[in-house]
């Protein structure tokens, strides 16, 4: 049951897409070796399964940049024509533009609101709409994004919070040194 699950995490890390969460896995693999939680074999093993599942998933492989088997349906109805200019679904240029545009526009936000916020939620409604052109956006930044929708008061109950359970979370604990 633990392999399966593990699997489905890593298969599930490569098809969101994200650069940023491959760093994340590649940094908690090799954190997990360095601090002896996991065997170099293992952590080995589980990259193959990572980079398996970049070269056969549809999404992933056209995120890499990297044409996927034939066997495999392309990924191209997820995107409009004038988008699959460049191999990768979003290239990491055009991600980063559209990340500053939604951090200037909650950063607007937060300027106009801070203490109070927006609203949960309200952001992907709107400023996002305002800079996407479709509803769901929203800051692509978790601090950035509790401060634009709960102000400076969600940010710090948030605070208090996060280091609270971080106290009640067990010392020994190798998942939490992995978190």
């Amino acid at each position: 049951v633990d392999l399966a699950a593990v699997l489905l995490f890593i298969t599930q890390v490569a098809q969101s897409g994200s650069r940023n969460a491959w760093l994340a896995l590649a940094g908690a693999l090799l954190w997990m070796v360095v601090r002896r939680l996991l065997s170099p074999w293992r952590a080995g093993a589980l990259a193959a399964g990572f980079a398996l599942s970049l070269v056969v998933l549809p999404v992933p492989a056209r995120q890499a940049g990297i044409k996927p088997p034939a066997v495999v349906p392309q990924a191209t109805f997820l995107v409009g024509k004038g988008d699959l200019k460049s191999a990768a679904l979003c290239p990491a240029k055009v991600s980063f533009g559209l990340r500053l545009a939604l951090w200037r526009e909650g950063l607007s936000e937060l300027r106009r609101r801070p203490l109070e916020g927006i609203g949960i939620g309200v952001f992907a409604r709107t400023a996002g709409l305002r800079v996407m052109h479709r509803e769901g956006f929203d800051t692509h930044n978790l601090p950035l994004g509790i401060l634009v929708e709960t102000g400076l008061v969600g940010l710090v109950l948030s605070g208090v919070w996060l280091a609270t359970a971080l106290r009640r979370w067990p010392a020994a604990s190798d998942l939490a040194e992995v978190a």
